[in-house]
This record gives C-alpha cells, sequence and structure tokens, in this order.
C-alpha cells in the first residue's frame, strides 16, 4: 500500500493526505484508490484511512475513476502511465521479440529449478530423483 502511495504522490508530485478537495488532488487519490483494491486484499475502511479518508470516499473514487477514465484523455494516459510502470518496472517493452523469448524461456527453466529446489525441500531428493528417472 505504501508503494503506491509513494509512487502516485511522486508521479503527481503531491500529498495524497493532504485536505484539498481540488480536482488534481482528488484524482491523484482516485488512482490510488484503485491501485489498492486491484492489487491488494485491503478493506476500503484500511485503504481510507491510509490517507485520512473513509470507506465512502474510497468506494465512490474506485466507481468515479471508472466514469471519468472513459471522457477525460489526460487522466487515461496518466492512469495508463502509472498501471504500465508498475507492471513493466525493467522496461521489457523495450525488447525486441528473440530478447523477450529469451528472457521467457530463462524464465520458464528459473521456474522449474525453483519447483525442484522447492520439492527437494518438502520430499526429499530420492523421491525427486526417482520421479525424474520415470519421466
Amino acid at each position: 500500500m505504501n508503494k503506491f502511495k509513494d509512487f502516485v504522490e511522486q508521479y503527481f508530485n503531491l500529498k495524497l493526505d493532504a485536505k484539498t478537495r481540488k480536482a488534481k488532488y482528488v484524482r491523484a487519490r482516485w488512482i490510488y484508490f484503485y491501485l489498492c483494491r486491484k492489487y491488494t486484499a485491503l478493506s476500503y475502511n484500511a485503504i481510507g484511512t491510509s490517507i485520512g479518508m473513509d470507506h465512502a470516499s474510497v468506494m465512490y473514487g474506485e466507481k468515479e475513476l471508472e466514469n471519468v477514465l472513459r471522457f477525460e484523455p489526460l487522466l487515461k494516459q496518466q492512469f495508463d502511465e502509472i498501471i504500465y510502470s508498475l507492471i513493466d518496472p525493467k522496461g521489457y517493452s523495450e525488447l525486441n521479440i528473440d530478447q523477450l523469448v529469451k528472457k521467457y524461456n530463462n524464465l520458464l527453466i528459473e521456474n522449474a529449478q525453483l519447483k525442484m529446489e522447492k520439492n527437494t525441500f518438502k520430499w526429499g531428493k530420492k523421491v525427486i530423483w526417482a520421479a525424474l528417472k520415470n519421466t
């Protein structure tokens, strides 16, 4: 939650818990509410309390953001940039298709290695090797 708060505050260069109703602040809060609801299991109350608001403000902001994004291209662009920055922090979008395939394959190999490591801790080495020999 603090990650999202810091990120949105830095992006908009403002404090989310400021006691103001200026549109710039209100819309930044709405984006923060959206991020917290989408990517955490926090309640409306917990999200609102984190910036000095109540649960109703979070619920209203969540609903209103959905409506406003359809009609305000600048806010939609800012919203997309924030989401994209959070989803793609390492800049994978700048890679070509061959580089992406290579990274994907490396991640698959790493995933398989981690699964084997997990199973080693869970079942012991003999079970793993027996399972590998049967495949």
